[in-house]
């Protein structure tokens, strides 16, 4: 089976269990709340990772706003409240490695579906990545602890 035949329904139902899975996990939070409610405030940055299946691929993302990004960065690395503030990069560096997780868990979950899925590298970007006809997207927010974040799937339509 090809990752352009399984709706993206599925993809974001796997993709939200992969954050519950880390939230509680390597973040060290209660889970996390998945909902289609809007984000507020309005994610302006995070992490991007492609999954490539032969000549197919699509990018799975998790943002959130400044502040956002800095808790979920301090949580994977362990830093507890009062301690100095994190670089920039780290905090970039942290957040794509979470992407990462949720790729990998994301990855687990879709394995016997889809054989061939591989990880791309994580990148992370400032700014809005908007829909167009020929990029399809579903994304959902989520609570991760004290974070409101972004869960997005991106896909090119065939």
């Amino acid at each position: 089976m090809s990752m352009g035949s399984i709706d993206l329904g599925e993809w974001m139902g796997s993709l939200a269990q992969a954050a519950d899975d880390i939230a509680r996990g390597a973040l060290g939070w209660p889970g996390c709340r998945v909902s289609q409610e809007p984000c507020v405030p309005a994610p302006i940055c995070g992490a991007y990772v492609p999954l490539i299946d032969g000549n197919a691929s699509m990018q799975i993302a998790l943002l959130s706003d400044d502040e956002g990004c800095h808790m979920l960065a301090r949580a994977l690395l362990g830093l507890a409240p009062g301690e100095p503030p994190l670089p920039s990069a780290d905090v970039a560096d942290a957040v794509g490695e979470i992407a990462n997780m949720l790729a990998g868990g994301l990855k687990r979950r879709m394995q016997g579906r889809i054989g061939s899925l591989a990880l791309g590298l994580p990148i992370f970007i400032r700014g809005r990545v908007e829909a167009t006809d020929k990029l399809e997207m579903a994304r959902a927010r989520v609570q991760l602890g004290p974070v409101v974040a972004l869960v997005m799937v991106l896909r090119h339509r065939v």
